[in-house]
């Protein structure tokens, strides 16, 4: 009996000794989706595409043009969202554009510079590629009278 107690002891020691603590694996837990409630409805576009271009790398400018869309080339879903943002190389990430297309084929624009109606957020971006944040607040058809309300706007995306 007393082998089977320090038997079963060690595996036990020996489970609790082999867990992972690597940081630089990728993480796999990550909902890789965009999500939102466009005028009360709620949508989700699963799966975005991050695309990163650096420029001046290797410089104290160094900055990355970060764009996240939610359709693979030569797809042509019925909605499409999108957003451009600037990565610096302290960290800091700001959204310059961002555009919405519904399934009429109307298009949505938001331009930070020009409407205060609509926030996005970009949380710390990590070194793990996680680009994360939230958005809300009205946007308006480019050249027509509509506008969608945005609310509950999240993405969580590993690139």
């Amino acid at each position: 009996m007393k082998h089977k107690l320090l038997l079963l002891l060690w595996c036990f020691s020996l489970l609790v000794s082999c867990s992972n603590d690597n940081a630089d694996e990728p993480l796999t837990d990550i909902p890789q989706s965009i999500q939102m409630k466009i005028n009360g409805k709620y949508k989700i576009f699963q799966d975005p595409i991050v695309i990163e271009t650096v420029f001046n790398q290797g410089q104290p400018d160094e900055y990355s043009n970060l764009i996240i869309k939610t359709w693979k080339e030569n797809e042509y879903p019925v909605e499409k969202f999108y957003f451009a943002a600037v990565k610096r190389k302290d960290g800091k990430t700001t959204v310059h554009h961002s555009w919405y297309i519904d399934s009429e084929d109307n298009e949505y624009i938001y331009y930070p510079s020009s409407d205060v109606n609509f926030k996005i957020e970009i949380l710390p971006n990590s070194e793990a590629r996680i680009l994360k944040g939230t958005f809300s607040g009205t946007i308006y058809e480019n050249g027509g009278p509509n506008e969608l309300l945005f609310t509950n706007g999240l993405f969580n995306i590993q690139y």
